[in-house]
């Protein structure tokens, strides 16, 4: 084991000039050749790197630097697809027509942007696009063009200008394809959409091989309906007409949209008939259906651990290459003053040095120095220790103000009493108390009876009182945590900032109503605390309902729903993937949709699609605001089609303003959107869930093999590991190690060491320790410092 770092190393905030000064006698080899590779080992990819020039560097380092305007300016691209007019509205004005201001051609009810600003927001996006673009080209060169992802985007990022273009300079700014290009743009600017993109692609010959039996078996049945069910008979007429109708119904009858509805006829006249709906659903929607999901969860699997092992291994090239730019001799060491000029290189011009002030250089030299350089065995761990973001946090307000405080009595009472076991079961029991009475005060409404009202009041008053004095209550419990933790442990912590926005926002809501104003509507209130989800509640709902949100936490404290919670949590960063990548399919066909079918769904009784649709089931049953007139309108009507509930009628509707060809374009969506892409979320969530329960129904041990916590070094007082859902956390103070450095603990401020990334909780916490020399055990809660007596 390491020697614990020295006071020097941990309380210096700067680096030392023989350090600094050595860097710039003795230059480091190839410094921004290594810089490159580490920013590829702290992204965990391979980017072509810039030419050698010390042009091409910077604007390859600015490039690094401008990537989130970058992604910025790709969604602003998107955005603005849902706040312009929509390409057919366009046409119609030149004959004077304003539909997507009528009522009549229902949309999204967005508010447009006029044509001008419209310019102006697309043109500021487009220019950020070319900036990148330009700089990519003068980094590196021509080359770039061949590399597939960097030559996409030139590609895209040119036919989006010439599109523009054409818009501002002619005035057939209707024909664009706009909505197209930027899906391509936002698609290949990201990496998580590209790899489920390959995943789909990777998916695709398992089941094609699975689709052509599901075809086979549509058309043999398709077939043998028609035979079966004659053109005299209801069924036959309604379903079988003819091979390809009986394929649509048969179909619909696979996703069982329309079953029993579709055999109805047929099982009216003769129960025998079941038997062949039956079977054609046992085999279709009971086999085929349940393959095709096991076909795409076990590509899933595989692409998840390949995946993860091209990552480790693009990562240990990455450093080995670093490793070769800072050691051209080859000697199997880098000395420290070559890496510490790395550092400043890579803190000044790369976003990976963003965090690596003094203190977190000094943390990261030390874990890997040793006799003045740095061996290859211990670089490896470099690519983890980039992670490692160092926060200088104080203690309490208090304890700086008045140190004497932390040795009375009644500080160190409250501070037992906050940080005890006794202090959440007393705000689950209060959590409780208050459920109950919010039920009870509900309970009319709840039954939909006559609320009761006491002509004294009494009653009312009686409920205000007790909403006001548990109101004050869970200010108080802000109040004291704020006091004992101080203000950065208690709001480090997600569960004490959801606690205080939902208290801020009962109060100021409380306050609004209670304090005299002549402006009594109370709208304004639902829109901010119940963010528009209901339209005219009682005043006092509006203080309630809030306050349910804090049952959640009592929840939480149950060791299963704690399980599902820290599961979904984890889930959180992994399913922001899929669902860039759903979004992104749902972009693509709502734009070909408002091409397609915008301007054809319509209540004008004037318009011959308003006739088609009226005697359809899409008509009958009202669906008119599920259209494609506008890309708001049709985002959402493709998400009700991914519930696949009713699809077919709404299918239905825009065939009947179109051709039965427009069918193509709902089967392709149910294929690619429904069957494939919700089962990847489905295997997502099963292989997420599964690791997790695997993991957590392992006991967690300390940090050492042998399963014990290993002994502190001499003069260490105190250090702590935490595993918390924010990420493993080091603590350590100065005066932890060396308590000679200051008389008073409390004047010295805490060092947070804290390893980022998307690996569990426990493994983050033991890699944080080993990668650092620290001991200590792996637990599952915040640990605060409350005083010398109270560790």
């Amino acid at each position: 084991m390491h020697s614990v770092p020295s006071t020097q190393h941990l309380l210096d905030l700067v680096l030392d000039d023989d350090c600094r000064s050595r860097a710039l006698l003795e230059p480091a080899p190839d410094v921004h050749a290594a810089c490159c590779y580490l920013q590829d080992a702290a992204d965990c990819v391979k980017r072509m790197h810039p030419r050698s020039t010390p042009g091409a560097r910077t604007a390859y380092a600015l490039q690094l630097r401008l990537r989130p305007a970058l992604l910025v300016a790709v969604a602003g691209l998107l955005v603005l697809s849902f706040l312009e007019e929509p390409l057919w509205c366009r046409a119609a004005k030149l004959q004077s027509e304003r539909p997507c201001q009528s009522s009549l051609y229902p949309t999204s009810n967005l508010p447009y942007l006029g044509q001008g600003a419209a310019f102006a927001v697309e043109g500021t996006c487009l220019a950020v696009l070319l900036l990148d673009v330009s700089l990519q080209a003068y980094s590196k060169g021509r080359r770039f063009l061949f590399k597939a992802q960097l030559g996409l985007a030139a590609c895209f990022t040119a036919l989006a200008c010439t599109d523009f273009v054409w818009a501002v300079a002619t005035p057939y700014h209707w024909i664009r394809f706009a909505l197209p290009i930027r899906t391509a743009i936002a698609m290949n600017h990201s990496r998580d959409v590209w790899r489920q993109c390959r995943l789909v692609v990777g998916i695709l010959p398992s089941f094609f091989s699975v689709g052509v039996v599901v075809l086979a078996l549509l058309f043999f049945f398709s077939w043998c309906g028609t035979l079966i069910f004659h053109n005299d008979t209801e069924e036959g007429q309604k379903y079988f007409s003819t091979v390809q109708g009986a394929m649509w119904s048969l179909l619909i009858l696979m996703t069982t949209c329309n079953y029993p509805d579709v055999m109805m006829p047929a099982y009216t006249s003769s129960r025998v008939s079941a038997i062949f709906f039956a079977a054609f659903l046992l085999l279709t929607w009971l086999f085929c259906m349940n393959l095709l999901l096991a076909v795409v969860y076990k590509a899933y699997s595989l692409q998840a651990q390949e995946a993860g092992e091209a990552t480790a291994r693009q990562m240990e090239w990455n450093l080995c290459q670093a490793f070769a730019a800072l050691d051209p001799e080859n000697k199997g060491r880098v000395a420290s003053h070559t890496f510490c000029a790395a550092a400043a290189e890579l803190k000044q011009s790369y976003p990976a040095g963003g965090h690596l002030d003094d203190v977190t250089t000094k943390l990261v030299l030390e874990a890997l120095e040793g006799h003045g350089s740095i061996d290859h065995e211990a670089w490896q761990k470099l690519a983890w220790l980039l992670h490692v973001h160092v926060s200088k946090e104080h203690g309490p307000s208090l304890l700086r103000a008045w140190p004497t405080l932390a040795q009375s009595a009644a500080w160190q009472w409250l501070s037992s009493l906050v940080t005890g076991p006794g202090f959440e079961l007393g705000i689950a029991v209060m959590l409780l108390a208050n459920a109950l009475l919010l039920f009870i005060e509900d309970w009319p409404e709840l039954e939909r009876e006559a609320p009761h009202h006491d002509p004294s009041g009494w009653e009312n008053t009686l409920f205000n009182v007790l909403d006001g004095t548990f109101l004050a209550l869970y200010v108080l419990e802000v109040v004291v945590k704020v006091l004992v933790l101080g203000w950065q442990a208690y709001w480090r912590n997600p569960h004490d900032r959801f606690d205080f926005a939902v208290t801020a926002l009962t109060v100021l809501a409380t306050a609004y109503v209670l304090l005299p104003t002549t402006f009594n509507d109370p709208r304004p209130i639902l829109y901010v605390v119940m963010l528009r989800l209901v339209r005219m509640v009682r005043v006092l709902r509006i203080l309630r309902l809030p306050r349910m949100l804090r049952l959640a936490r009592f929840f939480i404290s149950i060791p299963h729903f704690r399980l599902m919670y820290s599961t979904f949590l984890e889930m959180l960063p992994a399913a922001a993937a899929l669902f860039k990548y759903m979004f992104c399919f749902m972009f693509l066909f709502a734009a070909v949709g408002t091409h397609v079918f915008g301007g054809r769904i319509t209540t004008d009784p004037d318009s011959p699609y308003f006739a088609k649709l009226r005697d359809t089931d899409y008509g009958k049953f009202g669906y008119y605001a599920n259209s494609m007139n506008d890309m708001g309108s049709a985002m959402v009507t493709l998400f009700e089609l991914l519930t696949v509930n009713n699809w077919y009628v709404l299918a239905g509707g825009f065939v009947a303003v179109t051709s039965p060809w427009a069918r193509l374009y709902f089967i392709l969506f149910y294929l690619f959107g429904v069957v494939i892409s919700l089962n990847l979320v489905v295997a997502f969530v099963l292989d997420t869930f599964l690791t997790s329960y695997s993991r957590e129904s392992q006991p967690t041990g300390a940090l050492d093999t042998a399963g014990e916590v290993p002994e502190q070094p001499s003069g260490v007082q105190e250090h702590s590991l935490a595993a918390t859902l924010d990420g493993a956390e080091l603590l350590f103070q100065a005066s932890a190690v060396a308590p000679e450095a200051a008389n008073d603990e409390w004047c010295q401020p805490w060092y947070r060491a804290r390893l980022h990334g998307n690996q569990p909780t426990a493994l983050k916490a033991a890699l944080l320790g080993s990668l650092l020399e620290r001991p200590g055990e792996v637990i599952h809660q915040e640990t605060y410092r409350h005083g010398p007596d109270n560790p």
